[in-house]
């Protein structure tokens, strides 16, 4: 997803007025200059990794992979905080979440087919 400065700043902008965010909002919450994140939207500069990953969880963007030079990213708050919630189990906790996640998935798939 993520190949060149260009791409990268368009992608930060776009998300960031989807939340609602000012440059200054986001460079308060990271700790940056307003004029840092205007150079990164411009695709004059590639942000830190340490200040990409800080934009991107101000964001609500998770990162879901990692290859090469591509950067994959999930825009999708509700999958984000489910997420969130499994990376952060412990194998007890997942005994107890994967199941019941596996039940009400069957169980609506199921409901919504009957409504066809």
């Amino acid at each position: 997803m993520f190949y060149d400065k260009q791409v990268i700043g368009k992608k930060i902008k776009e998300w960031r007025v989807q939340k609602g965010l000012s440059q200054e909002k986001l460079s308060e919450a990271i700790g940056v200059t307003d004029k840092n994140i205007s150079r990164i939207e411009r695709g004059i500069q590639y942000p830190k990794a340490e200040n990409l990953m800080k934009i991107l969880d101000v964001l609500d963007i998770m990162v879901i992979g990692l290859d090469s030079c591509t950067l994959y990213v999930q825009n999708n708050p509700l999958r984000n905080k489910g997420l969130n919630i499994i990376n952060s189990a412990t194998d007890e906790e997942l005994e107890l979440i994967v199941p019941n996640i596996d039940f009400y998935i069957k169980n609506y798939k199921k409901s919504r087919k009957k409504f066809r």
